[in-house]
């Protein structure tokens, strides 16, 4: 799962790792942390890909909310 706010940083990343193609990714993007948590209740993910400035969470919030839902990796995303 991508969980990036800002559409162009999304269309990115879906791009890099889309380019990538030794792996056969299949990525879920969505741009508010609680799209991602009803996500994680529906489905499985490997991994979540997460910027941590969103709309509606900012900074260790996000990472804390993410791993208290699901305990999966975590890369944080900052250009900070």
């Amino acid at each position: 799962m991508l969980l990036e706010d800002n559409p162009a940083d999304a269309e990115l990343l879906q791009e890099i790792l889309l380019d990538a193609q030794w792996i056969d990714w299949q990525v879920q993007a969505v741009s508010r942390l609680r799209d991602a948590l009803t996500a994680l209740s529906q489905q499985s993910f490997d991994v979540v890909l997460s910027d941590l400035h969103l709309p509606d969470a900012r900074g260790l919030e996000t990472l804390q909310k993410l791993k208290a839902a699901e305990d999966i990796p975590i890369v944080a995303l900052t250009s900070l």
